[in-house]
Formats: structure tokens, sequence, C-alpha cells
């Protein structure tokens, strides 16, 4: 059985340990189970990553992150064509002056695939399968990206149920990760 640690601390992650913080002062045990039954539960829908009350800089810093550190495949629906990379300038230029066509962006973290909608300049709005999660390795890999993305833009990320922002499942806030989505659980 896999096992989790929740601590007030981020680690780079440990084969088969997840160090993570669900309320402050009290430390937890749990295993890979209770993420997959509270946090990954398959129902058939996804769950949404969202940072609110972004601007343009943030997204200017988010597409530049993206773009250095990961493999992603990022589609821009004005020239019907797949790119390796994102152009930051075509971005805005969907903002301003086509908001009803499409881009979007699939970022890999290995196996698992975050994909990021950009439909407004104020949000940014990720979101994941489920079904992809299949350890606290999946969980970890995750957590790095969140952890990552708030240092970077000094904001909170949020995971939620899809389109349910007034649930959070979990919070990222810099390096501290809180689990809302288990309160009440084991």
């Amino acid at each position: 059985m896999q096992k989790a640690t929740f601590a007030s601390f981020q680690q780079k992650p440990v084969k088969g340990i997840c160090f993570i913080q669900r309320t402050l002062g009290t430390i937890k045990t749990m295993d890979w189970t209770l993420l997959k039954e509270n946090i990954y539960y398959r129902d058939g829908s996804l769950r949404d990553i969202l940072i609110h009350d972004t601007t343009k800089e943030d997204w200017r810093k988010w597409v530049d992150f993206v773009n250095g550190h990961y493999k992603l495949e990022w589609y821009n629906g004005l020239q019907d064509q797949t790119f390796n990379h994102i152009d930051f300038d075509v971005v805005l230029e969907y903002f301003k002056d086509y908001p009803d066509f499409s881009i979007m962006a699939s970022i890999s973290l290995d196996k698992l695939k975050v994909h990021t909608y950009f439909f407004t300049q104020e949000e940014i709005e990720n979101d994941i399968a489920p079904k992809e999660f299949t350890s606290l390795e999946d969980h970890n890999r995750l957590m790095d990206y969140l952890v990552s993305i708030s240092r970077l833009l000094n904001k909170k990320v949020i995971l939620t149920p899809e389109n349910t922002p007034e649930i959070s499942l979990i919070e990222v806030t810099n390096n501290e990760i809180t689990y809302p989505g288990l309160d009440g659980v084991a």
C-alpha cells in the first residue's frame, strides 16, 4: 500500500511517498486510495485547475514557463495548425480580436496531460483527466506543476471538480499545499 505523509513543507518527490499538508500543525498519514477516491475519483468528469485574477503579464510568465520546461502541443485555430511551443503574441491577438476562435495547449507531465484553454485573460484554466492518475508519483508530478505555477505567479492555484469553481479539492499557495477535498475524510 502506498502511503502519503501530510507535512507543512514541499519536498522533491520521493518514490512511493508524497509529502503534503492538510491542516497547519496536523500531520496525518494516508494511502493512495484516499487521494484516488476523494480527489481523482472517476465519474466521467475532468478536474479544473484555476488561477483567478490573472493579467497579461501572468499569462506571459506562464507561457514562457511551460514553453521552457515541458513538452507541449499548441493548437492555433486561426492557422489550423499545431506547434510545439506557444506563441504569446498570437495568444494576445486571440484575447483581443478573436475570442470565439479555439486555441488550446496540451502540456506533458511525463505520461500525464494538462490541457489549457485560452478563454480569457483574467483566468488561467487547465484541466486534467482523473483516469490518467494511477499512483502517488502521478499526484506528485501534478503537485510539482501546481507549486511551480503558484510560485511563478505568486497566486493561489485551485483544483476543483469540472465546472464547479466553488468547491476546492486542492489549493496551492506558493509552497503550501492544502486539501479541502479531504476535510472530514479519514
